[in-house]
């Protein structure tokens, strides 16, 4: 009789789409924006840094790097895929940049290896926009696929391939990002009431996950 708190729905749907996406560390949200607001929230980043962020994508993607009082910095994108320009990413970067936060554009995978490979090599941390993108491959590999971002968000929204009507997912790559964000996701805090962050009600409900 439980319609939400982690309930046994939403822990079978979590298990289900961790499976899928290849990665455990998988954790539903009630949708894509408040995953991607605290996906960016759980990197802790000193407020005003920089992230790098492709120019055509959805106003969701920039309002969680807002929301984090953090600035965007726009990227141009590939005319031929509308993903992100990889070189001109790379240009863009400079000591204030913290983070960079692409999109695979209308579900179709971005060249991620080599943003991976760009940020990696400068220090960035990397969260990838997947709204439409539950379902795709890249080389091989399941989007959602830890190797594939520090945090993946996917939604299922109303206009999404695969719809729970709202909802949305987050793969995080690190262990202990998760931790961080399983408390963000809730409030704050973990069945004690004692907030360690500063959180927000991000659970999806049962309704939603069945």
């Amino acid at each position: 009789r439980m319609l939400s708190n982690f309930a046994a729905h939403a822990r079978e749907f979590e298990g289900k789409a961790a499976a899928y996406v290849g990665n455990p560390f998988t954790r539903a949200v009630v949708n894509c924006d408040i995953g991607l607001v605290l996906s960016l929230a759980a990197l802790r980043l000193p407020e005003g840094g920089e992230c790098l962020v492709q120019s055509f994508t959805f106003n969701s993607t920039i309002n969680a790097i807002l929301w984090n009082r953090l600035t965007p910095v726009f990227v141009d994108i590939d005319p031929r895929t509308l993903n992100v320009d990889c070189e001109d990413l790379e240009r863009r970067i400079t000591p204030r940049t913290r983070a960079v936060v692409v999109t695979h554009i209308f579900g179709n995978p971005l060249p991620i290896d080599r943003v991976l490979e760009i940020a990696r090599r400068r220090g960035l941390r990397v969260v990838v926009d997947a709204a439409h993108a539950y379902g795709a491959t890249h080389a091989g590999k399941r989007i959602g696929d830890p190797r594939l971002g520090d945090f993946q968000v996917f939604s299922f929204s109303g206009t999404k391939p695969l719809t729970s009507a709202e909802g949305g997912l987050v793969s995080v790559a690190h262990e202990e990002d998760l931790r961080t964000f399983e408390y963000l996701r809730a409030y704050g805090f973990q069945s004690d009431y004692i907030s360690h962050f500063v959180g927000l009600n991000a659970k999806l409900s049962e309704i939603h996950a069945a």
